[in-house]
């Protein structure tokens, strides 16, 4: 079936939950990079550690509400059809909730080593990854991958994400 169009509202909310979420982790850059400027880089190494723990917790406080989507939705007064899209959705993209925070924090890690280019090319190189693998998992591919719909965008969505934490973590060790 056709996505619902109506699919703004949850497009809201996690814009919402990402920009408070970035707000909180955007103090990790200057931090960090005073830390490194300063007369012990490997001060600076010690708050990483410390920086993830807080992007985590972060991580955890985005992925508690992907449990109650549906109902929100249907509470907030969105048709069936389109609290069940959205539910669908954040069900395989939940992992991405937990990936994002800590690839913010990395971010800011790498541009105070003066190393943003590894996040532009990991980013250059997720997105038309993303693009592919959603069409393929929302659609499926003749016998190979089964079709899963909304649900397989989430999953797309996930596994680009953490792929990108993993690639951008690989630089900031």
């Amino acid at each position: 079936s056709p996505i619902p169009r109506q699919l703004s509202p949850i497009d809201t909310l996690l814009s919402t939950a990402f920009v408070l979420v970035s707000c909180l982790l955007g103090g990790v850059g200057p931090m960090i990079a005073r830390a490194i400027a300063g007369p012990s880089p490997a001060e600076a190494r010690a708050l990483v550690p410390q920086a993830r723990i807080v992007a985590l917790v972060c991580a955890a406080a985005l992925v508690l509400p992907v449990a109650w989507t549906e109902p929100l939705l249907r509470l907030a007064g969105q048709p069936e059809s389109v609290a069940r899209h959205a539910a669908d959705y954040l069900a395989g993209a939940s992992l991405s909730l937990l990936a994002t925070p800590l690839t913010i924090v990395q971010r800011h890690v790498l541009g105070a080593l003066r190393r943003p280019h590894v996040v532009t090319a990991a980013f250059a190189i997720a997105v038309p990854l993303n693009a592919g693998l959603d069409v393929v998992l929302a659609r499926g591919l003749d016998g190979w991958v089964p079709r899963m719909g909304v649900f397989g965008v989430g999953v797309a969505t996930s596994a680009i994400s953490i792929a990108v934490t993993l690639a951008i973590g690989g630089w900031v060790r």
